[in-house]
């Protein structure tokens, strides 16, 4: 928002977490990141795969998920009172198949550009075009 170039690394955490692979792969990326040249505003997300299944497939630039979550609450009882908690695990809806979410399901290190400004240029466009008077 500054101006700064940013990047943000994620890392799955599943299984036998190995950190030195996972900073030794995130500095490999960033190091191909800044040798791409980071513009001013950039902001980068990074996500890794979980490793615990052998090597990264590789790096995939790829554009931010879209689906909803799908989770689960499970039903407690306490004293007489039912409630409900979010379950631990969730999943993403289907139909997100070019998305950053697919690709790191399959392995993928992946890298998506994200811009904070998420303004509808269009829309805003075509809603300024309207007269907005207020009603008397």
């Amino acid at each position: 928002m500054l101006g700064i170039p940013s990047i943000a690394v994620s890392a799955a955490m599943t299984g036998q977490v190995d950190f030195g692979r996972i900073a030794a792969l995130t500095r490999q990326v960033l190091q191909k990141l800044l040798a791409a040249g980071l513009r001013s505003g950039d902001l980068m997300n990074v996500n890794l795969p979980p490793l615990d299944g052998g090597p990264s497939k590789g790096i995939c630039v790829a554009r931010q998920s879209t689906a909803g979550i799908e989770d689960i609450y499970q039903m407690q009882a306490h004293e007489g009172q039912e409630s409900y908690r979010l379950g631990e695990s969730y999943d993403f809806a289907a139909g997100d198949l070019d998305s950053d979410v697919i690709r790191l399901g399959e392995g993928f290190i992946t890298i998506t550009p994200l811009q904070i400004d998420r303004t509808d240029r269009g829309r805003l466009e075509e809603l300024s075009a309207r007269a907005w008077d207020l009603p008397s």
